[in-house]
């Protein structure tokens, strides 16, 4: 990254960060598509012993599937300081926003590297013809490498090729256009919330999300309480002055 000359000192401290310190991390997951990905947040687990949380600058989702369960990601974040012996407390708290991706081949979605997210079961959207859920995920990292994460040799690096060209290349053609075009999703007050639990540092964790169990694309065939934007048909994004729901 390079920093602008005409930029103040502050701004400049912001934009510069260390080459040999920084770094993508990168791995794969295939699963059946109607498995999912637990909730969690991810971070460099192995910092947890010296008391403090270090997430990512970015996650990103590449899906080379078009079934399966979406990528859910809710406003939840950790604290700076790890706090093993409350079960890092400072995690649970209220929910105002969250989105919802579901996989599309050669979608790639990016978001907040600090937030909670997984790929629960109950909101999949499973055609016929896939039976597996193929993801390519990768996280930045800005000043900090993860202690456990390994540099490739480059003996791994000359063999990893893509093999797919002509197909990858007839993709990146036809997705040069960036879909604007809102769909819609709601909130109902009186609606059944999703009750989601995993274990966090060695404690049983709830999130509650009160989400419509059928997110409407016609806003005109819902009678609802709440309006919620969104943007791309095959990703809903909301934000609400209601709550959307809760992590304890």
């Amino acid at each position: 990254m390079r920093k602008s000359e005409e930029s103040g000192g502050e701004e400049d401290a912001r934009l510069t960060y260390d080459p040999e310190t920084s770094g993508a991390e990168w791995w794969t997951q295939v699963i059946d598509d109607e498995d999912e990905i637990g909730w969690h947040w991810d971070k460099d687990y192995a910092l947890e012993g010296s008391g403090v949380n270090v997430h990512p600058q970015l996650g990103t989702v590449t899906y080379f599937c078009d079934g399966g369960a979406p990528t859910v990601v809710v406003d939840r974040p950790t604290e700076v300081e790890y706090d093993g012996d409350s079960g890092d407390v400072g995690v649970c708290g209220d929910i105002s926003s969250c989105s919802i991706s579901w996989p599309e081949w050669g979608k790639q979605i990016t978001f907040d590297g600090k937030l909670l997210h997984g790929a629960p079961s109950e909101f999949s959207r499973t055609p016929t013809q896939s039976r597996k859920r193929i993801t390519f995920l990768v996280n930045v990292w800005l000043n900090h490498k993860p202690l456990t994460a390994e540099q490739l040799s480059e003996e791994e690096l000359d063999v990893m090729k893509l093999r797919d060209v002509a197909r990858m290349e007839s993709f990146v053609s036809s997705s040069a256009t960036v879909k604007t075009e809102p769909s819609f999703a709601f909130v109902d007050a009186g609606v059944e919330p999703f009750v989601f639990k995993f274990t966090y540092a060695e404690r049983k964790r709830t999130l509650t999300l009160g989400l419509r169990r059928c997110l409407e694309k016609d806003p005109s065939s819902a009678s609802t309480s709440h309006e919620i934007g969104a943007c791309g048909m095959q990703t809903w994004c909301s934000r609400a002055d209601a709550l959307l729901g809760v992590l304890r």
